[in-house]
């Protein structure tokens, strides 16, 4: 894959690289601090870890990711990006769904 199919905002730092392969995300490099964060927000990776990070693939982390990734830009390929945004598109979906069945109707007398 060429540099020229990964998304990096225009002006704007990456602090790692994201991918997604067979099946799983790969946090296939991160700067320290952004590391340390990664191991903060994710417990299930271990405290003394170094990437590369692997993370199935659930509409929760996809939401996650992409909730990371609002703070720290990681570069990924438009492919994943765009996998990445209807995995997200589909966890809203879903709360708005389970929201719809659990709420509550209001009655207006």
């Amino acid at each position: 894959m060429s540099a020229s199919d990964d998304i990096k905002l225009k002006n704007k730092r990456t602090y790692g690289k994201v991918s997604y392969l067979m099946g799983k995300w790969v946090v296939e490099e991160c700067e320290p601090h952004v590391s340390i964060k990664l191991k903060d927000i994710f417990k299930k990776l271990s405290i003394v870890g170094r990437p590369p990070f692997y993370f199935n693939d659930t509409l929760d982390f996809c939401e996650d990711l992409n909730w990371f990734m609002q703070r720290y830009p990681l570069e990924i390929s438009k492919k994943d990006f765009k996998y990445l945004s209807s995995q997200k598109r589909l966890f809203e979906r879903n709360i708005a769904e389970m929201e719809t069945l659990l709420l509550p109707k209001l009655r207006f007398i």
